[in-house]
């Protein structure tokens, strides 16, 4: 499969070229998606990754080796480690218990994911 081949692909399973632009990253716009398909002969590797995540969310990977074969991107992979869902997770989640706790403010206490009470709440 070409780099465009795994665009067009990547475009078909998104829906849109507007879609593979967000899905790629907040600063791409769907004038660089065409660019990538009509000029360029591979997606740059930066904007990959998110490529792939989204496709991978739709049931059919589109895989960063297609989208920019001249990447090492064993490379990559070795050095980035597993998928960060689940500190992601944690994240939101600590941050969901922060904001229904009302400290948005304050971070939480270390090794907690229950804010601590401010010194004039505390016995």
């Amino acid at each position: 499969m070409t780099p465009r081949e795994a665009l067009m692909a990547a475009i078909d399973v998104l829906g849109s070229q507007k879609a593979v632009a967000a899905a790629a990253g907040a600063d791409v716009e769907t004038g660089h998606v065409y660019y990538w398909l009509n000029k360029a002969n591979e997606v740059p590797a930066r904007y990959c990754p998110g490529i792939e995540r989204e496709t991978r969310e739709k049931g059919t990977p589109i895989f960063c080796e297609w989208l920019c074969p001249s990447a090492d991107w064993k490379a990559v992979r070795r050095q980035s480690g597993p998928p960060p869902t689940a500190s992601a997770e944690h994240a939101a989640a600590v941050e969901a218990v922060r904001i229904f706790y009302g400290a948005t403010e304050r971070p939480l206490p270390k090794g907690s994911d229950r804010p601590s009470k401010p010194r004039s709440e505390r016995r």
